[in-house]
C-alpha cells in the first residue's frame, strides 16, 4: 500500500466534550467498534481509502446503523447507543437519558487521530487491510456474475474470464479470485468488465436477476482497490480497559417493539393496546400474538415461547429473560414515549 500526506483534505478539530465521561474512556468505546463481527476491520479499510471526513462519516453511519452495547468501566455501569444522529454515551443501564450525544463527523475525526497516532487498532489487524479488502471486493463481483441474467442474456457470459471461476465450492471461488485481484492489471480488467456492464445496466436493469449487488457498486469498490491507500500502524495499542459485560435497556426495548416478526405484527399489537387498556388482556394478547418462534442476527438472538421471551448475545453469557407482564410493561412504556414507529 502506498502512503499518503494526510487522511483527510479538512482539518476537524471538534472532539467529544468531555462531561462526566472521560475522553480516554469514550475512545475506548470507540475503539471497539459497532456490533458488526468485523467491524474494526472494516472501520480501518475504509479508512486506509483517504476518503473526504464527509464520506467516513457516511460510512461510520452505515457500519454502526441502529445498535448499541454495554460496558464496565472501573465498576461503573455505562450504555451506549448509536442510530443515524450519532453516539450516545451514559453511565447506567441505558444511554437514552442523561447522555452524551455525538454526530458522526464528531467520531470520524476522533478515530482518524487515534489511527494516525498509533493507538486505534493493534498490528495484526491492520496487517489485514490488503488482503481484506481483496476478499470483499472479489466476493462483490464474484456476487454481480452469479446475479447476471443469464439465462435472458447469454452474451453477457462472454464477458468473463472462466478461468477466474473455478469449478470448486462457493469459498474456493472467492479464495481464487481475491489471489487473482493482487495484480493491478487483473483488477483492471475485472473494472473494465463492470463499467461495460453498469452501461448496459443503466439502460436494461434486467440484466441482474436481483438488485442487490450491482455493477455500479462494483466499478466503485475495484476503483477503490486500485487507488492508493494508507499504511496504519498500531505501535502505541493498548487494549480496551473496559468489559463488554451487559445487554442494555434500549437493546431490549429495541428487541421487544419488533414484534414476533409475523408480517404486520407491530401494527397489530399497537392497535390492540390502543382499544384495550387491561393489563392481562394485553398480556393474553401478546402471548397469542408472538407464539413460538425467534430469531438470529449476529450478534444478537430472540426466543419467545409460552414463558415469555429470551433475548440475548452470542458475546454475552447471560441473556435476558422477560415474562409476559414484563413484555406488555415495555410495550406500553414505549407506545406512550412514541418509540414505536
Amino acid at each position: 500500500m502506498n502512503n499518503q500526506i494526510s487522511l483527510f483534505d479538512d482539518d476537524f478539530n471538534m472532539f467529544f466534550p468531555e462531561d462526566n465521561i472521560p475522553q480516554s474512556v469514550i475512545d475506548m468505546i470507540l475503539m471497539t467498534g459497532s456490533n458488526h463481527p468485523d467491524s474494526i476491520l472494516n472501520i480501518v479499510t475504509e479508512y486506509s481509502k483517504n476518503k473526504s471526513a464527509e464520506n467516513i462519516a457516511s460510512f461510520l453511519r452505515d457500519e454502526y446503523g441502529v445498535g448499541g452495547k454495554g460496558f464496565t468501566y472501573d465498576n461503573k455501569e455505562m450504555s451506549v447507543w448509536w442510530n443515524e444522529e450519532g453516539i450516545r454515551i451514559s453511565y447506567g443501564k441505558s444511554a437514552l437519558e442523561n447522555s452524551i450525544t455525538e454526530k458522526w463527523d464528531n467520531a470520524a475525526n476522533r478515530v482518524k487521530s487515534m489511527l494516525l497516532e498509533g493507538r486505534y487498532a493493534p498490528n495484526n489487524i491492520l496487517q489485514k487491510i490488503e488482503s481484506y479488502e481483496k476478499e470483499q471486493v472479489a466476493i462483490y463481483f464474484y456476487e454481480v456474475y452469479r446475479n447476471l441474467n443469464i439465462s435472458k442474456y447469454p452474451d453477457l457470459s462472454t464477458l468473463f474470464n472462466k478461468k477466474w471461476f473455478i469449478n470448486g465450492s462457493y469459498p474456493e471461488t472467492v479464495a481464487n479470485i481475491t489471489e487473482i485481484f493482487h495484480k493491478k492489471e487483473n483488477v483492471g480488467f475485472a473494472l473494465s468488465i463492470m463499467k461495460s456492464l453498469s452501461e448496459r445496466h443503466t439502460v436494461d436493469s434486467d440484466i441482474m436477476r436481483f438488485r442487490f449487488y450491482t455493477p455500479e457498486n462494483a466499478v466503485k469498490l475495484l476503483q477503490e482497490l486500485n487507488g492508493e491507500h494508507l499504511n496504519f500502524s498500531g505501535i502505541y495499542y493498548k487494549t480496551p480497559d473496559i468489559t463488554h459485560s451487559f445487554i442494555t435497556e434500549d437493546e431490549i426495548n429495541h428487541a421487544v417493539i419488533r414484534g414476533s416478526g409475523v408480517e404486520n405484527s407491530k401494527k397489530r399489537i399497537t392497535t390492540f393496546f390502543s382499544e384495550h387498556t387491561c393489563k392481562q388482556d394485553r398480556i393474553a394478547f401478546l402471548r397469542q400474538e408472538y407464539g413460538i418462534g425467534g430469531y438470529a442476527h449476529k450478534p444478537f438472538y430472540e426466543n419467545h415461547n409460552g414463558q415469555g421471551i429470551e433475548i440475548g448475545r452470542d458475546d454475552i453469557s447471560v441473556a435476558e429473560n422477560l415474562s409476559w407482564s414484563n413484555v406488555e410493561k415495555r410495550w406500553s412504556e414505549q407506545i406512550e414515549k412514541g418509540g414505536v414507529i
